[in-house]
């Protein structure tokens, strides 16, 4: 079973080459464990080149494998990279197995602190490196790796010819997380921390998409299901026509789902039932934000954008106050209160996939966000994203 040690030395603080030559090489060494593959990036294509390499070359010595450990030193964003470029590769060899053991060394380390809540202050005080080290703990101690769940994104043309097809680990989304994400880039220099996030949230706060939604069952109720706050349950969602499928209409505000966190950053819990209220068996959980639900809301203007702006802030700011937002409710007037029995700001929605369907005269609508690769859906185009369960990818934790 061979072991590769893949370090991005770049993203977060740039601490993860030191870190590992302080840390986790030491560790190895006690345990007796050799490291088959060592590879710290210098380019954004090096970690999938570098995978591809292994398997082409293993393929034409007609000796494929079965099973790979990766010592893994980086964010989530080097993380999907890996995956998307292993992920053909189950296809061909069906006995092929992954486990990743992951060192938080990014930015946002989403997977890594919704795995490991208690090591949240790990993100800001790095005086305390075994918090970081929870996942080679469990590896190293001969634990059992656990199943990471996949969402596969199928894109679609006007003609529903496939243009892409996306893998996540950690976020697919579209609005105005999306957004965030593609105008986040461009502010990394600038802002190399989450702050960045913020900078561009401010900046498509008053954005409204417009795109119809279908939502399909999960698999272990047979229904799609909707968070109920005065239970603390889910139920039914019910759809119209006596249809297993249910269809959200827009504008959209939100639209961010997840496979296995739940959270983007190591206090931001947007989507926090994936751990209080886990599913059975996998599932995308989604946060919605509509904002014609909210009753204040008379139409599509520019006045009731800046207005409606005021609550997408409370909904994001009640996700980090350990994901508050989910049992919000609107009042008469309009106004977010944490009482009452009115409608729900954030509908959260656990299903088995869903399709995004975007107005064709709205570009905002057909950005995709899939573990922070920006991809863009073709006027008339759609895009189809379900749960992998089939996925052969796991994790130390």
């Amino acid at each position: 079973m061979p072991l590769f040690t893949i370090i991005n030395p770049v993203c977060g603080h740039k601490s993860g080459s030191s870190f590992f030559d302080t840390h986790v090489f030491p560790r190895l060494n006690d345990q007796k464990i050799t490291v088959d593959y060592n590879l710290r990036t210098s380019s954004p294509d090096d970690a999938p080149n570098f995978i591809r390499e292994y398997f082409t070359t293993n393929r034409l010595d007609h000796n494929p494998p079965t099973e790979i450990t990766i010592i893994l030193g980086s964010g989530d964003g080097t993380l999907h990279e890996i995956i998307e470029a292993i992920r053909p590769y189950t296809t061909e060899y069906h006995n092929l197995l992954i486990r990743f053991v992951l060192i938080p060394c990014g930015t946002a380390n989403a997977l890594y602190f919704s795995l490991f809540p208690d090591t949240i202050d790990a993100a800001v005080d790095t005086s305390n490196p075994s918090k970081r080290l929870r996942s080679l703990e469990e590896f190293l101690a001969g634990k059992e790796a656990k199943t990471l769940s996949l969402a596969v994104t199928t894109v679609s043309n006007h003609n529903e010819s496939k243009t892409s097809i996306n893998t996540a680990a950690v976020v697919t989304s579209t609005a105005l997380h999306a957004c965030i994400l593609r105008d986040s880039e461009s502010l990394r220099d600038e802002h190399p921390g989450v702050e960045r996030f913020k900078v561009a949230a401010q900046k498509n706060s008053t954005v409204w998409y417009y795109s119809q939604v279908k939502l399909h069952p999960c698999q272990s109720s047979g229904k799609v299901e909707i968070y109920n706050p005065d239970s603390n349950a889910f139920s039914p969602l019910e759809s119209h026509g006596g249809s297993k499928e249910v269809i959200m209409e827009g504008p959209f505000v939100y639209f961010t789902a997840t496979t296995n966190v739940d959270r983007l950053e190591s206090t931001f819990r947007v989507l926090p039932l994936m751990r209080s209220l886990p599913p059975p068996s996998p599932t995308c959980d989604i946060a919605v934000v509509r904002p014609l639900r909210c009753s204040a809301m008379k139409q599509d203007t520019e006045h009731f954008r800046t207005e409606f702006a005021a609550q997408t802030w409370k909904v994001l700011h009640g996700a980090y106050e350990d994901g508050a937002h989910v049992r919000y409710r609107y009042e008469a007037n309009g106004e977010i209160t944490n009482e009452g029995n009115g409608q729900n700001v954030v509908e959260y929605v656990r299903c088995g996939g869903w399709e995004w369907i975007p107005m064709e005269d709205d570009p905002n609508a057909h950005i995709l966000c899939c573990d922070g690769e920006i991809v863009s859906i073709e006027q008339g185009g759609t895009a189809s994203c379900a749960v992998d369960f089939k996925s052969k990818f796991y994790i130390y934790a």
